[in-house]
């Protein structure tokens, strides 16, 4: 007996699927990255016809998803540390310290004597 395809409604619920995790980078190139890539494999995988091509191309996008979604998880607790973490710049007597983190565009940066 030959394996069904996944339903239409299931294909749709792992593509936004992806797109919700990729929304979990805060990094614009990674995020625009899984984004474009979801959609990049959805679109390969849409003219296939046979239901147990389909079966494992469903079967692929979902290991991808958790890929993704291990990822994120890591991305988020090594690349995005919750510390401050500033620059020190030596210009002559004074030095410069600049929050590099957080948008601080109102903030003049600290001098130090």
């Amino acid at each position: 007996m030959a394996t069904a395809g996944p339903s239409p409604a299931e294909a749709k619920a792992l593509f936004k699927a992806f797109l919700r995790e990729a929304r979990k980078f805060p990094n614009y190139n990674i995020r625009e990255y899984v984004k474009r890539r979801a959609k990049e494999g959805f679109r390969e995988c849409q003219s296939i016809t046979d239901p147990s091509a389909a079966a494992a191309a469903f079967a692929d996008g979902k290991q991808q998803l958790e890929v993704a979604k291990r990822q994120s998880i890591v991305y988020i607790s090594l690349c995005s540390p919750s510390e401050k973490y500033y620059v020190f710049e030596d210009c002559g007597a004074h030095i410069m310290i600049f929050p590099t983190l957080t948008d601080n565009s109102d903030v003049e940066p600290k001098r130090r004597v």
